[in-house]
C-alpha cells in the first residue's frame, strides 16, 4: 500500500520495550540480561499487536485460512529461501568474524560496538531506500516501463550515495572522537577506545558497498531472481572466511571487520556487473554527472572536518558535557559544510530529493 512509516516505527517499540525491561524488570530478575530477554519478547508480542492494529485500520489485516500449497505459495517458497539468505549475508559475515574475535581479548565486544556505528546509517539509508524502491520498481519492470525502472534505479542508487558516502567518510575522518563520546565512560578506557575506533574505520571503508547492496538485491527481486543474489552472497561468505583467516594474523580483530568490508565491495560490484549484463541497471546521463560532484562534496567536508577536529580538542578532552557540545559542533560542521557543497556543485536535484523525503514521512 507504500505505507513505509507503520512498519518503520515497529523496531522503536522493541527499543522501548528494552529500556522499560532494564529500568524496571532489573530488581526482578537474576541479572540484568535475562530483563533483558523478557523485554525482547515482550517486544516480539507488542510489534505484532502494533501491525494487526495497524493492518485493521486501512483494512489490510488478512483473514484466517486453512493454509492450501498453492501454485503462487510454492512460487513464494522457492524465491523467498534464496531471498532471505542472500540478504543474510551481511549479519552471517559479522556472525564469522565475531567466532574468529573471541581469539583475542575483547575482541568480540570491539566489533560490536565498532558495528553499531555503522549500521545506523545502514538502517537509515540503505534499508529504507530499498523498502521503498522494490515495490516500485516491481510494478514497474511487471507493466514492462524499463525506462521507468531505469530511472528508479538511478535515482535510488543517486539518493544512497548522497547519504551513505559521507556518513562513511566523517566515520574515517573522525572516527576516535566518536568512540570516545559514545562510549569512553566508567570501564571502557582510552586504549578501548582506539581498538574500537580503528574496527569502526575498518567497518565504514565498505558501508557504500553494504548499502548499495540492499538497492542491488532490489533490482534482482524485482525482477523475481532471488537465486543470483544468493549465489553472490554465498560465494562473500567464503571470500570473507578466507580473509579473516590471513588478515586477523596481521591486523587482529580490525582484520575480522576488513574483510567483511572487502567482501561486501566484491558483492555490491559483481551485482551491479550482473544487473547491467541483463539490462537491469543502465547509468544515465544525470547520475554519471552527480555522482562525481558528491566525492568533491565529501572532499570540502573532510577539509572542514581535520580542522574543525583539531580546534576542538581542548573540548574533546574536557568534561563530558564539553565532549558532547565540541561533538555536536563537529558534525555540525561536516553537515553544513558537505550542504552548502552539494548545493554549490549542484549534485542533487532538489526536486527529486524532495520527493523521496516526502515519500519517506509516509
Amino acid at each position: 500500500l507504500e505505507k513505509f512509516a507503520i512498519v518503520a516505527f515497529s523496531p522503536i517499540l522493541l527499543n522501548l520495550c528494552l529500556i522499560f525491561a532494564i529500568m524496571f524488570l532489573t530488581d526482578y530478575t537474576k541479572t540484568p540480561a535475562h530483563a533483558l530477554s523478557i523485554g525482547v519478547t515482550m517486544a516480539g508480542i507488542t510489534q505484532f499487536l502494533w501491525l494487526v492494529y495497524s493492518c485493521r485500520r486501512v483494512e489490510a489485516l488478512p483473514s484466517l485460512l486453512a493454509p492450501k500449497l498453492t501454485e503462487h505459495v510454492r512460487k513464494m517458497l522457492k524465491l523467498i529461501a534464496p531471498a532471505a539468505l542472500g540478504a543474510g549475508v551481511a549479519q552471517i559475515n559479522l556472525f564469522i568474524d565475531l567466532i574468529f574475535a573471541s581469539d583475542f581479548k575483547d575482541g568480540v565486544s570491539y566489533l560490536y560496538y565498532a558495528d553499531r556505528m555503522n549500521e545506523l546509517p545502514l538502517g537509515v539509508i540503505g534499508i529504507a531506500v530499498s523498502t521503498a524502491l522494490l515495490p516500485t520498481l516491481s510494478k514497474q519492470i511487471r507493466m514492462g516501463d524499463m525506462n521507468a525502472a531505469y530511472h528508479s534505479m538511478n535515482r535510488a542508487i543517486e539518493l544512497v550515495t548522497l547519504f551513505a558516502l559521507p556518513a562513511a567518510i566523517a566515520l574515517i575522518t573522525i572516527p576516535e572522537p566518536i568512540i570516545k563520546v559514545m562510549y569512553q565512560h566508567g570501564q571502557f578506557t582510552a586504549s578501548d577506545t582506539i581498538a574500537t575506533y580503528r574496527a569502526m574505520v575498518a567497518f565504514a571503508v565498505g558501508l557504500p558497498s553494504f548499502v548499495l547492496i540492499k538497492i542491488f538485491a532490489s533490482g534482482f527481486y524485482a525482477s523475481e531472481n532471488t537465486r543470483t543474489p544468493f549465489i553472490v552472497a554465498t560465494i562473500c561468505v567464503v571470500l570473507n572466511l578466507c580473509l579473516n583467516l590471513i588478515l586477523m594474523q596481521f591486523l587482529q580483530h580490525v582484520g575480522l571487520a576488513l574483510a567483511t568490508s572487502i567482501a561486501g565491495w566484491f558483492n555490491a560490484i559483481t551485482l551491479g556487473i550482473l544487473l547491467h549484463k541483463r539490462k537491469l541497471l543502465i547509468a544515465d546521463h544525470a547520475l554519471k554527472r552527480r555522482v562525481p560532484r558528491m566525492f568533491a562534496a565529501n572532499v570540502v567536508m573532510v577539509g572542514v572536518l581535520i580542522p574543525a577536529h583539531y580546534a576542538l580538542t581542548n573540548w574533546l578532552n574536557a568534561s563530558l558535557t564539553m565532549q558532547i557540545i565540541a561533538l555536536c559542533l563537529l558534525i555540525g560542521s561536516g553537515l553544513a559544510s558537505y550542504g552548502i557543497a552539494i548545493i554549490g556543485f549542484r549534485a542533487v536535484d532538489r526536486g527529486t530529493l524532495k520527493t523521496y523525503l516526502r515519500r519517506s514521512k509516509r
